[in-house]
């Protein structure tokens, strides 16, 4: 997939997020839930804080 001049913030992750999900099989999007529902907390608090700390660096990095 071309980046499109989209941007590595939310929103631009989302739309590449969405475009991706409309292109999964049913079956595919059924095991991508499933997964998320049964992984995506213990993801979230693992890495979590980390991505965090990533983002508000590359912030102040930027001077925004």
């Amino acid at each position: 997939m071309s980046s499109r001049g989209l941007s590595r913030t939310p929103v631009g992750v989302a739309l590449v997020a969405w475009r991706v999900w409309k292109r999964l099989p049913p079956p595919a999007r059924r095991r991508a839930l499933e997964a998320a529902r049964s992984h995506g907390m213990r993801l979230a608090v693992r890495h979590g804080p980390k991505l965090a700390v990533y983002v508000a660096q590359r912030k102040r990095s930027r001077g925004v």
